[in-house]
């Protein structure tokens, strides 16, 4: 397991970095800036095929809804949890990250989660029930100032 050391209340503790050959999830800042497109977020969940250690605090022991972004070899993976409404209770981190787990994920991180959790996909929409409106429906997404976009 790995511990790092941040100051009380950061959750920035992660950088997802990529260039067109290249894609990595890190701690590094030299490596994280060495590639074009980066965003820093967090907390961190796995590094190198190990669990990340979290402080024990409600931002990571509460069920919330959860978005992250993980790496299994050449596969990226997407994720999006729902939460805050009786139909989806949210996951906690370790929840979030044994889900990356499962999915073969050695490096994985948690990004904007709560009601700015939202996955648009062409030609389907939201797909996943955001909860700023309250309702378990498409319609509940919030303005946010980042968002990752895939395209072919």
């Amino acid at each position: 397991m790995i511990t790092y050391s941040k100051s009380k209340g950061t959750h920035a503790n992660a950088f997802f970095a990529f260039d067109r050959k290249k894609t990595i999830i890190t701690s590094d800042s030299v490596a994280a800036t060495a590639l074009p497109n980066v965003m820093l977020a967090g907390p961190l969940l796995l590094e190198n095929n190990r669990t990340v250690s979290l402080a024990d605090n409600a931002f990571n022991k509460n069920r919330h809804p959860r978005t992250g972004v993980g790496l299994a070899g050449n596969k990226l993976y997407l994720i999006t949890v729902d939460g805050r409404n009786s139909m989806s209770q949210g996951f906690s981190l370790a929840e979030f990250t044994n889900i990356f787990r499962w999915l073969g994920c050695t490096d994985a991180m948690n990004l904007d989660g709560g009601g700015s959790t939202a996955m648009y996909i062409e030609g389907k929409g939201i797909v996943n029930h955001p909860s700023d409106n309250k309702k378990f429906d498409h319609q509940g997404e919030r303005k946010v100032a980042n968002i990752i976009y895939i395209k072919k």
